[in-house]
């Protein structure tokens, strides 16, 4: 299962992207993503997509069945246990990120030991311009990179959220994961 299927509906002309594809990374964002496997697509979500990504899918699979249950059943009270449960598979999520939007022209990702901005500032520069924005509309100029970095970017929120508030990322990991067809 390498494709992943979002449903969008569709969004009002943007005053600066025109009838151009456009999206906002915001949770109350009314007009999606939405997938069928979250719960019921609404009848105007006219607009599908099917993301083909083996990397992407194989990352998702592996959030739901391996990474999410062992960091439910790590200490709830002590952020720094999940936090190192889950820091290889967030580093591959950031390698894996910069490596869709730049190639091989990407940055060596931050070693096991030093992973700041001060040793490694090019491979994080790389991730700030490759991850999806927040809370700000972005064209969707090639659709199937945008789509992918809007789903990387998601990860890593999930992920952050899962460490610090485990119940939220607990409902949001089933419903991101369960998207893969």
């Amino acid at each position: 299962m390498n494709d992943i299927k979002l449903y969008l509906k569709p969004r009002p002309a943007h005053p600066k992207f025109d009838d151009r594809p456009w999206m906002l990374l915001k949770p109350d964002f009314p007009y999606g993503p939405f997938c069928s496997a979250w719960g019921t697509v609404p009848p105007d979500a006219t607009e599908v997509y099917t993301v083909h990504s083996p990397t992407l899918a194989a990352v998702l699979t592996n959030l739901q069945v391996e990474i999410v249950p062992t960091l439910r059943e790590l200490n709830k009270d002590t952020p720094h246990i999940r936090a190192t449960a889950s820091t290889k598979f967030l580093a591959d999520c950031h390698r894996e990120t910069v490596k869709l939007v730049f190639g091989d022209k990407s940055s060596p990702p931050p070693s096991r030991y030093r992973k700041d901005a001060k040793h490694y500032p090019e491979f994080w520069k790389h991730m700030d311009e490759a991850a999806f924005p927040l809370h700000r509309d972005v064209e969707l100029v090639n659709l199937d990179m945008d789509l992918q970095r809007l789903l990387w970017t998601n990860i890593h929120i999930l992920l952050a959220k899962y460490i610090s508030e485990p119940f939220i990322l607990l409902f949001i990991s089933r419903i991101l994961c369960q998207c893969l067809l």
